[in-house]
This record gives C-alpha cells, structure tokens and sequence, in this order.
C-alpha cells in the first residue's frame, strides 16, 4: 500500500507508528487524524464512553476522585464526616426540643387528668359504700380492654361496629398504609397470623402504587408547565414556569387534602377545625397516634361512602404530601456537601428525590427533550 502522493512504498513500521501516534492524539483530546492515515493503518476502536480511569502515575486523590465518576453525576456518597456528626448533633437537639416542649406542655394536663380520675373514684366509693375497690377496678379495666377489642356499650347491648365489612376494609387500609391507629388491633391468633402475611405482601404494593401515583402528579406538573410556557410564554427561562407550576401544585394539593378535609370531619364527625387539620397530618404522614379516628363514634351515624372516600383521600393524599418531604429532603440534602472518599464538590444525581421531572419531559419552550443517557467521549463528568 502506498501512501498518496507519494511513489515510495512505506517503511513496515511505519504503520504502527501511525497507530501509536494516533492513539496518542485521540487520548489527549488532539485534532482528529488526517484521512490518508486511514489509508495505512485500520481505524483505532473509539474508547467507551465511561473508559475505566487509569491510575499509573498519579497520586492517591486523583485516583479516588477518578473512582468516584459517575455517569449520573456526582459521588455515590454525599458528606464528610464533620457534616455527619454535625448533622447528628443538630437531629439530637432536635429530639431534645421536642422532648422539653411536649413535656412542659402535656406533663401538667396528665398530672391533672390522673388527679380528677382520683377523685371521680373517692366520690364513687364514697357515695356507694358498698362497693369494693378491687372490684371497681377489675370492672374499670374489663371496660377499657372490651373498648379497645371493639366493644362499644350502648344502653343494654353492646356495638359490635368496628369489624363489621367498612371497619374491617378500613383496617385493612390503615394495616398496609402503615398508620397504625392502635384503636383496634388483632385479637386472636389466626388474625394476628393473617395480618403479618398481609401487611408483608400489602406494604409493598401500597409503596409501589404510592409511587406511581406521585410520578403521575409530578407528570402533570411538568405537563401543566409546559401549558404554562406556550399559552403565556413566561420568559425564555424554563425554571421559571417550572417552579410555577410547582407552586400551583403545592397549593392546590395543600387545598385539596389539608384544607377541605378537615370542613367534611366537622360536618359529620363534630371536631373543630384543628382537631380535623390535626388528624388530616397526623393520618397523611402515617404517624397515626390514634386519638382522632373517623368513623369511631358511636353517638353518631355515618354515610355508607364515607370510610371510602376516606379511605381514597388517605391513598392519594399521602403520595401528594410524600412528594412534598422528598422536596424537602431533596432542598436541605442539595448544600453542596463535599465527598468522603475524594473531597470533591457533590453534584445532582438522577433519582434524588424532589420535585425534579421525570423521564422524557422537560419545559423547555414546550418541547419533550429526550433525556441525556450517555456522556460525550471527550468530556469528563466531575464529582
């Protein structure tokens, strides 16, 4: 083979060394070869695009920062040990806050509560002499654990009502959502082995449905964006309308499921607006204290549906406000904290959690931009 232009027929070497000088330009980023160089010699493999890095002749922390690359951006873990321990610090104080306030605010109302209790029973034995203490209190013991099997005393007979079929569905909702009211609980053996089956198999597919539930609201944020930036053209920047639309959502999920709940539980169950704003985050957010549950009073009567629609509002308000902590997980995560193995600045990885957009959308002057799934063979990706 003769290079062109020229009559000699080339040195048997020269081949590789046009392979080794084309290996070199290639790696350090040089100009591509000339094409009479594809002549002599067949075309180099390109290198991957995520080559492993290589690590002769340089130090230890060009190496661990080289090993921390990802594809999807930034370090697989986030902090250094000062921010960590900072970090602990600040959740312990925390607690203790907590703990100091819920004390000085809730230890007098027991102390009370337990003294007028003290004085409703001297009152009763005292009216009633023939009464005998101990079995006072064996009766008054009976009473609780027959109100907390379901029990509920009416006149001359007793409520069976909490495991009728819209009790029972509506344990079952409260079993695999993770709320745990504690009103009402298994009482015999067989139901206690039922329910560590169905809550393994029910938690899981509740997270599952919970999560594609919050996708599709986070779809149609970005959908309403997008809407927003060709209707009205709100600026050349995206982020705008985006956290627009964000806003919107925020405020119309905060309407939906905090601010309109609690008017239907005054209707139907008597609380006051608190008490329902109270329950309606308290339920939401799966902590389930059981002090306030709907559907439990027996001096009232309630409408079919209404442990249903109950039951929906649970379903899709907790992935609205679950979508809302992971933005607040996402916002005081996103300091910019510094990598424990490499030092390097931490960058936005896919998956965070956030309102961030999901696969294939994006606001852009309303257009669906395809996502970026591979990096360029030139460029580096950085912690």
């Amino acid at each position: 083979m003769r290079i062109p232009g020229s009559a000699v027929p080339p040195h048997p070497l020269l081949p590789a060394l046009f392979d080794v000088f084309h290996l070199a330009r290639t790696c350090s980023g040089w100009m591509p070869p000339p094409p009479w160089v594809s002549l002599c010699v067949p075309a180099p493999v390109p290198p991957s695009p995520n080559p492993r890095p290589r690590t002769a002749g340089i130090g230890r922390a060009s190496t661990d920062r080289a090993m921390c690359r990802r594809r999807d951006g930034g370090c697989p873990v986030p902090g250094t040990m000062t921010t960590t321990t900072l970090l602990l610090l600040g959740y312990l104080g925390y607690l203790a806050l907590g703990t100091a306030v819920f004390w000085a605010l809730e230890g007098g109302a027991e102390r009370q509560a337990g003294q007028r209790l003290q004085l409703d029973r001297w009152a009763l034995l005292r009216n009633h002499t023939c009464l005998d203490p101990a079995a006072l209190d064996k009766l008054i013991k009976g009473i609780v654990r027959a109100y907390k099997s379901g029990v509920i005393l009416q006149g001359n007979k007793t409520n069976m009502g909490r495991w009728e079929l819209v009790g029972s569905f509506f344990f079952s909702v409260s079993t695999i959502t993770t709320i745990g009211y504690g009103n009402l609980s298994p009482n015999t053996a067989n139901t206690r082995l039922f329910c560590i089956f169905f809550a393994f198999l029910g938690i899981p597919l509740h997270l599952i449905l919970l999560n594609r539930l919050g996708w599709l609201m986070l779809a149609w944020v970005h959908q309403s964006a997008r809407i927003l930036n060709n209707r009205w053209r709100l600026g050349q920047d995206p982020r705008l309308t985006k956290r627009l639309a964000q806003s919107c959502a925020l405020l119309s999920g905060f309407l939906f499921f905090f601010l309109l709940p609690p008017l239907l539980f005054c209707h139907v169950e008597g609380w006051s607006f608190e008490e329902g704003f109270y329950y309606s985050f308290i339920t939401l957010s799966t902590i389930g204290f059981g002090d306030y549950i709907v559907g439990m009073n027996p001096e009232r009567e309630y409408p079919v549906w209404y442990k249903n629609v109950v039951s929906l509002w649970i379903l899709f308000g907790m992935s609205w406000l679950s979508l809302v902590i992971n933005l607040c997980i996402h916002l005081l995560d996103s300091s910019g904290a510094s990598c424990l193995t490499c030092g390097g600045r931490r960058g936005p990885r896919r998956g965070e959690p956030g309102l961030t957009e999901p696969p294939g959308t994006s606001v852009s002057h309303g257009a669906s931009q395809k996502p970026e799934t591979e990096a360029s063979p030139g460029r580096e990706e950085r912690c």
